[in-house]
């Protein structure tokens, strides 16, 4: 983002906070999988007259919880990448401030 003078400025307690909420949202598509998982779609779940639906149903689940692996593992990769990117950057930080000390001391500063 854009901070005072046109310079880059990040937050690092924004961005960890954004990972955490990624990370959170990724436990909560888990909780649906979960859920999806344990439905039971055999027997006298749709009655008699309505038993033709399960294979429909069945299929239809199936898909579901295929995609919400995948946004699942989106939204942890996601998560895993915000905080490495947020590791670069504050190696790189403190990489700057210790050339710049460097060069401070070797002119006499």
């Amino acid at each position: 983002m854009a901070g005072e003078g046109g310079k880059i400025a990040l937050d690092a307690h924004v961005v960890s906070y954004h990972a955490a909420r990624v990370e959170r949202l990724a436990d909560d598509v888990q909780v649906a999988i979960d859920a999806a998982n344990s439905m039971n779609l055999m027997g006298g779940a749709f009655g008699l007259m309505c038993s033709f639906l399960i294979g429909p149903a069945t299929t239809v689940t199936s898909f579901a919880k295929e995609g919400m692996h995948g946004v699942e593992g989106v939204l942890r990769e996601s998560a895993r990448e915000l905080r490495a990117g947020l590791a670069e950057v504050a190696a790189f930080e403190e990489h700057v401030i210790s050339e710049v000390r460097e060069l401070g001391s070797e002119l006499g500063l």
